[in-house]
């Protein structure tokens, strides 16, 4: 993975999500991630 630009937050959100992934337009980039949630 490469080296983020600030924190290590994006590191912990690919740890725990099932799927990743961005989107890139004219006006920046959207970052979005799928997790599955058990209730119990």
């Amino acid at each position: 993975m490469e080296e983020d630009d600030h924190g290590r937050g994006l590191l912990v959100v690919y740890t725990y999500a099932d799927k990743v992934g961005h989107d890139a337009s004219a006006g920046g980039r959207t970052m979005w991630a799928e997790l599955t949630w058990n209730e119990q």
